[in-house]
């Protein structure tokens, strides 16, 4: 993020000092300029002359010097606040945000103001805290007028990374692709981290010459800066998509380098995901105690309070049923919905686990029940294409089964709808 603000607006920054040192505008005009020519220069209707600004500011104990150096040294630290994020270095985070902080109790101009508030969102989205950025994001929306085309791309930027925690990825991808235009506009230099972003939500959404695309790009611009964690992450997709393409040597050569390099760097986390992506490319050839191995050794560089630590359970879990191992399934379907329970994680697993729970133990109306009135309108609502077109089958089946043969045909024809929409994006 390279911070671009106007020059120092006189006219604000005297009306702030004024009101905090509770002066009327005759007692700072006096001897000075008319009480008229202080009000037009407040609401930015005039431009001082040199000599009454310097009286005005003398007046008020403002050392323009001193604003200017200050206004200087927040843009550097908001900037570096927002490069630690990149980087994902979680003590510089900690000190930038402190200092960035310290800077907002002052009275500082709407632009710098705005440009902290950004941050502020872009760290609730850091840390994966949805609720507190729905709210920083609704609070600085207020403001729209006030922002700079500036503020608005980053803005619009992180709302879709917001979308992209909610599943969201079709308004994600919105979101990104106008950021994207919006600084294209504004001649920017490219933003490597919102390339990734656009990458990650066209492979969510399957759109795998896209991923690509964009995780190329990323790739490109991480590594002219260095950023091995990013480059990193920017081979997984492209991992991940030339296993779509079933392009399976060139994919797992990738998923291997990652690995290697993650356990010699220490990056768990990316090579928790490495092994993750290596085993379903595993399973993608057929060679499903491979695929459980992997996956296995995966969950050992998770965390158990995490989303992905329960995706990659359910994938173990298919494995197992590929191999008729159905009871080791159940048991992991079981610890899916206790882990769910018990750290609060996201409900596409749980409700991903209780349907094949239910599919298990053969409690058809429950299951019917639990999918029209929950399971189908939450991934509507979350926009998942891929799952949704899953169950929605799995409705019209079980209905056929019972010979409801109108309601089976009512969610055969939505999946039909669905599958087509899907073709038409990928």
């Amino acid at each position: 993020m390279k911070i671009t603000i106007p020059p120092i607006n006189f006219g604000r920054l005297i009306f702030l000092h004024r009101i905090e040192k509770r002066l009327t505008q005759d007692q700072l005009s006096k001897s000075i300029c008319s009480i008229p020519y202080l009000s037009k220069l407040e609401n930015n209707k005039i431009s001082p002359s040199e000599d009454i600004l310097n009286h005005l500011l003398n007046r008020l104990d403002i050392e323009i010097e001193k604003v200017q150096s200050e206004y200087k040294e927040l843009i550097h630290v908001v900037e570096q606040w927002y490069e630690s994020i990149i980087i994902k270095d979680n003590q510089l985070i900690d000190s930038y945000k402190k200092k960035a902080r310290n800077y907002q109790k002052k009275r500082l101009p709407p632009d710098l103001s705005n440009f902290v508030q950004l941050l502020e969102i872009r760290d609730a989205l850091y840390v994966k805290d949805i609720d507190a950025a729905s709210k920083k994001i609704l609070s600085l929306q207020k403001i729209r007028k006030n922002m700079s085309v500036q503020v608005w791309n980053y803005f619009t930027y992180f709302k879709g990374i917001l979308y992209c925690l909610k599943s969201n990825y079709f308004l994600a991808k919105n979101l990104f692709l106008e950021a994207e235009q919006g600084f294209i506009s504004q001649k920017a230099n490219p933003l490597p981290e919102l390339y990734y972003h656009l990458a990650f939500a066209n492979s969510q959404l399957h759109d795998i010459s896209m991923a690509i695309y964009y995780a190329e790009n990323a790739k490109h611009l991480f590594t002219q800066q260095l950023k091995y964690n990013r480059i990193i992450e920017c081979d997984l997709i492209i991992g991940i998509n030339l296993t779509r393409q079933e392009r399976y040597i060139e994919a797992k050569e990738k998923f291997n380098t990652i690995i290697t390099m993650c356990k010699s760097n220490k990056y768990y986390y990316l090579c928790a995901k490495g092994l993750h992506n290596l085993a379903y490319l595993e399973s993608q050839k057929g060679n499903n105690r491979n695929a459980i191995r992997f996956y296995e050794e995966s969950l050992l560089f998770k965390e158990v309070n995490e989303n992905s630590y329960l995706n990659t359970l359910l994938h173990l879990s298919e494995e197992h049923l590929k191999l008729n191992e159905k009871e080791k399934a159940y048991k992991i379907y079981n610890k899916v919905i206790t882990y769910y329970s018990t750290y609060n994680l996201s409900k596409e697993y749980y409700y991903k686990a209780k349907v094949e729970k239910l599919k298990f133990e053969g409690e058809i109306e429950e299951l019917i029940t639990l999918l029209e009135e929950e399971v189908i309108p939450y991934f509507e609502k979350i926009n998942n294409v891929i799952y949704l077109s899953k169950i929605l089958y799995i409705t019209a089946g079980m209905f056929e089964k019972e010979r409801k043969y109108k309601k089976s045909s009512e969610y055969y024809q939505k999946a039909y709808r669905l599958l087509s929409l899907k073709k038409g994006v990928i």
